[in-house]
């Protein structure tokens, strides 16, 4: 598990824009003993990219989430055609 502390150093961004990631529900960690965030290798990923459309982008912290849902379900169309995709080169094989 990775601090709060090691986030806002390994991503390279304030305590709270973080936590301002968290409350959005961009990521959601787990909860230590101390109350603190504890966060996994896979949240550093979404962390970064929630920033960077942030930053490049001039989005508020709402329209950052808005905009991952939107991308993750793009991504996820885009696995789904490309399934029915192979489905269907089969099918037109025969």
């Amino acid at each position: 598990m990775i601090t709060l502390t090691e986030v806002c150093q390994i991503t390279i961004n304030q305590e709270e824009d973080i936590l301002l990631i968290v409350e959005e529900g961009i990521v959601s960690p787990k909860t230590q003993q101390t109350g603190q965030p504890a966060f996994q290798e896979q949240d550093l990923m979404v962390i970064k990219k929630a920033c960077r459309l942030h930053k490049e982008l001039n989005l508020d912290w709402h329209a950052v989430a808005l905009m991952m849902d939107l991308l993750d379900a793009r991504d996820a169309l885009e696995r789904e055609n490309a399934a029915l995709r192979q489905r269907l080169e089969r099918f037109l094989d025969f």
